[in-house]
């Protein structure tokens, strides 16, 4: 176990311990009265900031009250104790409560010990200068409480009538007696008698034995027929005293020796000048499971404070060991792709010479990339198969071979695009994507574009012609010119036809200043189109 430090503060004057495994011993004293106490606190206070300390109180002003109160259970409980706790001590910083024990009879109510400082003025000084300092205080604890702890390893009745006293300080003895019920501390109290006449000190300390005796009796709180157990634990000079005179009524002393208490309870250094609270100091340092008594507002929140500083730190530490790795790894990994850079750079050297002179080796003096495309692109100009007429003609001859009264005086034929034959030759005017043939007045001509795409043409024909014995009959030249539209869509070949132009249209150039019969020659004209192009040649 790590040397822990405890502050024992009395009325007078304030102790530090130094507690280890097995040994406690006294660091320093001060005595607040005296200001060159506080400048010599001050100056080894760097010492006990380094780690919490602990805080026991051993002051006469401390109160002791047994409460019996009804039994409760949970939060119930809790908000019970309080409201009785800020009853009795209303400052709240200083109190604490212990359940004794449960009645066996009536509403079984519970009982319950109750300790505080009722009034903290005489300690808020010693601890507003502990905090000023920023010493940090990990628990405080109450020297009367732990007065069950101390003779815990003695073989003793369970109520018992503890006495502590200190060696003799500017001619008095101060000692303790601190009545203890199976463990819980029922009643305590200081005092302190003069040395100045010592043959009255045996008498005067067994009257205030006794005084104690008829306090606790008239509290109904021994057994009935019990005589008190007292448990001396007295300095060596007061113990030859008292040994030689009677014990106070109703009392049975036991007289118990400094050292084999210590030794008893793990503490191999003799006993020291403040009785107990040395002996309570070692138990508080050595016992984890002691609770914190008392809880003063300014020593819990530095203590808290300093714990949530402690866990910061303790968190940064491998987060800041984690940061130099971090760090340590990138420069390694830097270090590394510097060298791979240095191999890439020479190896890219040495890539580029071979480029280099791989370019000068097959350097290409040829024709131009444009001038290719343009030659490409005059081959399948040059290349590309025409449709010949006689495809065209074999359709058109099947089905006017049995229309004597109609004559063609022009057929028109061109590659157009798919779904072209359903737009008529006046919406549909030949762009760049299309061939053009023509035979105007059964002459043959044509007007070549640049080639389309074959997978997606269609032969698109285009007749005009006129009509044969017209003799004004409008309808039934419209009706041969149907006839002749249907022949043409029975072929197999055909993909429909469309009229464009009846007998009925008249143009606009005409001049109507005598019959109209004996001036129009009827003109038709055709849209055929061929599921299939025609054959190449």
């Amino acid at each position: 176990m790590k040397t822990k430090t405890v502050f024992c503060l009395s009325d007078s004057c304030l102790t530090i311990y130094a507690c280890s495994s097995s040994t406690v011993s006294v660091v320093d004293t001060f005595e607040f009265a005296d200001k060159s106490s506080q400048v010599r606190f001050s100056a080894q206070v760097d010492d006990y900031k380094i780690k919490p300390n602990y805080l026991l109180l051993d002051l006469s002003c401390e109160d002791y009250h047994q409460e019996q109160l009804p039994h409760v259970i949970g939060g119930d409980r809790k908000r019970l104790i309080k409201r009785k706790l800020e009853k009795l001590f209303p400052s709240g910083q200083y109190s604490y409560a212990d359940h004794v024990r449960r009645l066996k009879l009536g509403r079984y109510d519970d009982i319950y010990s109750m300790s505080g400082i009722a009034d903290s003025s005489p300690v808020d000084p010693a601890i507003d200068f502990i905090v000023k300092q920023g010493v940090e205080i990990a628990g405080v604890y109450s020297l009367p409480l732990l007065a069950g702890k101390t003779i815990q390893a003695i073989v003793h009745k369970p109520q018992t009538l503890v006495v502590s006293c200190d060696e003799e300080h500017d001619g008095r003895y101060v000692f303790r007696q601190s009545f203890v019920d199976e463990g819980h501390l029922i009643f305590s109290r200081q005092t302190s008698i003069l040395t100045s006449d010592i043959d009255k000190v045996a008498d005067r300390f067994r009257k205030e034995i006794e005084r104690t005796w008829q306090y606790l009796n008239n509290k109904k709180t021994f057994v009935t027929g019990e005589r008190m157990e007292v448990l001396m634990v007295l300095p060596p000079a007061l113990d030859s005293i008292l040994k030689c005179q009677a014990s106070a009524s109703h009392c049975d002393y036991l007289y118990v020796d400094s050292t084999d208490l210590y030794s008893q309870n793990g503490c191999d250094s003799l006993p020291l000048a403040r009785g107990l609270s040395a002996l309570g100091s070692f138990l508080i340092a050595k016992q984890f499971s002691i609770k914190s008594h008392y809880k003063p507002m300014a020593l819990n929140l530095h203590h808290k404070h300093q714990k949530i500083n402690r866990a910061l730190t303790r968190a940064c530490v491998p987060v800041v060991a984690l940061m130099f790795a971090v760090i340590a790894h990138d420069l390694k990994s830097l270090n590394d792709i510097e060298k791979s850079a240095e191999i890439l750079k020479v190896k890219y050297s040495q890539v580029e010479d071979e480029l280099k002179s791989y370019q000068e080796r097959h350097r290409y003096v040829g024709v131009s990339p444009q001038e290719m495309q343009s030659m490409v692109d005059l081959r399948q100009q040059v290349g590309y198969s025409e449709s010949l007429p006689g495809h065209v003609f074999t359709v058109i001859s099947k089905s006017f071979s049995n229309f004597d009264d109609l004559n063609l005086s022009k057929i028109k034929w061109r590659i157009g695009r798919l779904g072209e034959a359903m737009v008529s030759q006046k919406n549909a005017p030949m762009g760049r994507s299309e061939r053009d043939y023509s035979v105007d007045d059964m002459g043959a001509s044509s007007d070549m574009d640049s080639a389309s795409l074959v997978d997606e043409a269609r032969v698109i024909i285009s007749i005009e012609g006129t009509v044969n014995n017209f003799a004004g009959d409008y309808r039934g030249s419209i009706e041969l010119i149907e006839s002749l539209k249907n022949s043409l869509s029975r072929q197999d070949d055909v993909e429909s036809v469309v009229v464009t132009k009846l007998p009925l249209d008249i143009d606009s150039n005409i001049k109507a200043s005598r019959s109209l019969s004996s001036q129009v020659i009827p003109g038709f004209s055709l849209d055929v189109t061929l599921i299939k192009k025609a054959p190449n040649a």
